[in-house]
């Protein structure tokens, strides 16, 4: 796009988007954040309570979740970010 004042060089809102929709971004966004925090909070009902043995699920649970959030951030959020 250009003016009279020359070419335009403004950044836009998603330079490179991996994910168009910002709609469908921030829905993945919320429901990663609802995962984390739930299987926070039953790491910490686990450990706290002792008659309870939820580790046989939270840490597997926990070890994907990472991997999805670091692919997630990798490949989605980061291209999203300006340079500048």
């Amino acid at each position: 796009m250009t003016d009279s004042n020359g070419p335009d060089h403004r950044a836009t809102e998603t330079p490179n988007v991996v994910i168009e929709s910002p709609r469908i971004r921030r829905i993945i966004t919320q429901i990663m954040g609802t995962i984390g925090a739930v299987i926070a909070v039953a790491s910490a009902v686990d450990i706290a309570a002792p008659q309870l043995d939820f580790h046989n699920w939270t840490y597997p649970v926990a070890a994907g979740f990472a991997v999805l959030t670091s692919y997630y951030g990798i490949s989605v959020t980061l291209p999203n970010i300006p340079k500048r």
